[in-house]
């Protein structure tokens, strides 16, 4: 998607799914791109010339709306670049609406194959993407590892091997632990597809758990040297 919006190849963008699957992070992504920011409303806005997009047609009031937001990025498509976020139902309600046979044949067979491409029209479901999968699992455990989260707080005791956030961190960057993290994940979802804030969930409690700087470093204290005196 930043690819595309960098190219400015016109067309229409339909990211589909549940929450939390990251269609609102893809459209961050777009008006990054683009030197813009993602707008507050939920309607048709253009974020640059010749760009456009609908943060969530979900949210929008009722199937008028929602129709004519549709109707509008179809018609502009041509000549701009357009991307819509939208919830299946929300969607499929809205290409009913317009009547586009050919747009809702295009999402039946989006929604099975994950991804179609009709003339200048994409439809991805982003419910098909599997956290697991080689382009997404080192991406994500950088996120969640990377160096500027796990810098330490004032008198941290990681360097004599007491803090067990920051050890957890450092051991998620090796790569035979992440393929052993992610033989687990792949086991414990089976047929499942967990969305990306259910994983992001899982990786930080993985990280974190019940920890926090000032329960790690009182319990450094209690254990280490300083523990106990000669008069004790």
């Amino acid at each position: 998607v930043t690819d595309w919006a960098r190219s400015a190849t016109p067309g229409l963008v339909i990211l589909t799914g549940n929450a939390g699957t990251g269609k609102t992070a893809v459209a961050e992504a777009f008006c990054q791109a683009l030197g813009a920011t993602l707008p507050q409303a939920d309607e048709l806005a253009e974020v640059a010339p010749g760009r456009w997009i609908v943060k969530d047609l979900s949210a929008l009031p009722d199937h008028g709306p929602r129709a004519t937001a549709l109707a509008t990025a179809l018609g502009y498509r041509t000549t701009t670049q357009v991307l819509i976020c939208a919830n299946e139902g929300v969607l499929r309600d809205a290409i009913d609406t317009i009547g586009s046979i050919p747009i809702a044949l295009a999402l039946e067979l989006g929604l099975r194959q994950g991804a179609v491409r009709h003339d200048d029209v994409t439809i991805v479901n982003v419910n098909r993407q599997r956290p697991t999968g080689g382009l997404i699992w080192d991406k994500l455990l950088d996120f969640v590892t990377r160096e500027d989260l796990w810098t330490g707080c004032a008198n941290c005791p990681f360097g004599t091997g007491g803090c067990p956030m920051r050890r957890n961190a450092e051991k998620l960057r090796l790569p035979a632990v992440r393929e052993q993290l992610r033989a687990l994940v792949r086991l414990g979802t089976g047929e499942a597809v967990p969305t990306l804030r259910e994983v992001l969930a899982i990786l930080s409690w993985a990280i974190v758990g019940n920890h926090d700087c000032a329960r790690v470093k009182a319990r450094v204290r209690d254990l280490g040297n300083e523990a106990f005196t000669a008069s004790d």
